[in-house]
């Protein structure tokens, strides 16, 4: 009794508890490098100096503390913006630590996270098993998580049906299924599954077509193109995910996807940041990145790092012409320079090169070993698909904290090595 009264009075552990709420929703825009409205929250101490509109925290008073207003939406905007309202557990812990002092060890709280852009295969945790399964058993025995018994057989084959086909097993196929004594049965009946592939493409397209805004029943007017006999194909005949992605970016053969690159453009009169080579930028970056580059296409971003000129940099490589920069509508002067969201990876053409080279060292860049992030955004994906929830979330923003880097890390590095196989 005289532990959890302490334990009350202390209010939650800032390390265990505040510091990553905090990382999870606040760290993306208030973080030591970027401080919106000149604020960053990794620290106490960050947060009782606080930013432009003063101490972010009072210690033992959470109704005048700044950050309890704002997550309320008591006063100006409610944050985290864009995203959804803190849970009522989420905004409890915050109100009783702030209450309880505010306390937090010397110290305390690294840095926010800093996504790597190279890929290495973590280290195996020691034990027998697949390596999937002594990274996710390190995680339990690390977090204090007791698993499930593993399912029985018809829960096993429903899974993977609804998983790969999209439908359940048929009364006679689950039956023959549980009677069978063979012990590599699960595997043999995953392979079974994924090799019918007009089954898997019909499931499958949906995902894809959502994620490459392939919109199909709708009228198309001007250039607007369909991918849709593409897509199939694709997935048909499991086209390895990097020659996948560099189809769908330096589109060269008639049967390439041209579709993807020209955008919404079919409406009639857009907003400069709607063009169709911005559109372009923005839709590759999102799905193959895992960033977005909606917000910095008309101004600097208010919710991450990228700048306008980070937009048109990667818009350029799909233009046939220098860019001129639109601020919010409005011209800037500027022309726009080939420029990737993350330079380090080599040298881009010049400005004056042709369509074809340009989307030719798009491709390259989004897809080369050097570049972890691209298939680290593609297991995160699948994972969230079939788990339904990512090892980050939210799956469209890979510079969050995973909940586990080094099973994020693995999957990936697994998945280049076998060939981008999305079916592997």
């Amino acid at each position: 009794l005289p532990a959890l009264a302490m334990a009350q009075t202390q209010g939650p552990d800032f390390a265990r508890q505040v510091h990553p709420l905090l990382v999870a929703k606040c760290a993306g825009c208030h973080n030591a490098r970027m401080k919106q409205g000149g604020l960053a929250l990794n620290t106490r101490a960050e947060m009782l100096a606080g930013g432009a509109s003063g101490p972010a925290v009072k210690p033992g008073d959470s109704q005048g503390s700044l950050l309890m207003a704002r997550v309320l939406g008591e006063k100006g905007t409610r944050m985290p913006l864009n995203s959804p309202p803190l849970a009522e557990d989420e905004v409890s812990i915050l109100r009783r630590w702030i209450d309880a002092g505010a306390r937090a060890p010397e110290g305390a709280a690294a840095s926010a996270w800093k996504p790597s852009l190279t890929l290495k295969a973590p280290a195996l945790p020691a034990g027998a098993g697949a390596p999937l399964d002594r990274l996710i058993d390190a995680y339990w025995r690390q977090h204090k998580v007791n698993p499930h018994a593993t399912v029985n057989d018809a829960q096993f084959a429903r899974r993977a049906y609804l998983d790969i086909w999209g439908l359940l097993p048929l009364p006679e196929e689950l039956e023959r299924f549980e009677a069978s004594r063979d012990p590599e049965k699960r595997a043999r009946l995953v392979d079974t599954l994924l090799a019918d592939k007009r089954r898997y493409t019909d499931h499958w397209i949906s995902f894809w077509n959502d994620h490459l805004r392939n919109d199909e029943g709708v009228v198309y007017h001007g250039e607007r193109q369909s991918i849709t006999p593409w897509l199939k194909m694709a997935l048909e005949e499991n086209v390895p995910m990097d020659r996948f992605i560099r189809a769908l970016l330096n589109p060269v053969e008639k049967t390439d996807p041209a579709g993807f690159l020209i955008g919404v453009n079919w409406r009639g009169d857009v907003s400069a940041s709607q063009i169709p080579v911005l559109q372009a930028a923005q839709n590759s970056a999102q799905i193959f990145l895992g960033i977005n580059l909606k917000c910095n296409a008309c101004h600097d971003s208010f919710i991450n790092q990228w700048k306008l000129k980070d937009a048109y940099g990667l818009a350029s490589f799909f233009a046939d012409a220098p860019l001129p920069i639109y601020r919010c509508d409005a011209p800037t002067g500027e022309k726009a320079a080939l420029k990737f969201l993350y330079p380090e990876l080599g040298a881009v053409p010049a400005n004056e090169a042709a369509l074809e080279v340009k989307r030719a060292a798009a491709a390259e860049l989004f897809t080369k070993p050097e570049n972890g992030r691209t298939p680290r955004t593609i297991v995160n994906r699948y994972w969230r698909v079939l788990f339904g929830r990512g090892l980050v979330e939210p799956a469209d923003d890979m510079d969050a904290e995973p909940w586990s880097a080094e099973i994020l890390d693995w999957l990936a590095t697994d998945f280049v090595a076998h060939g981008w196989d999305v079916k592997h």
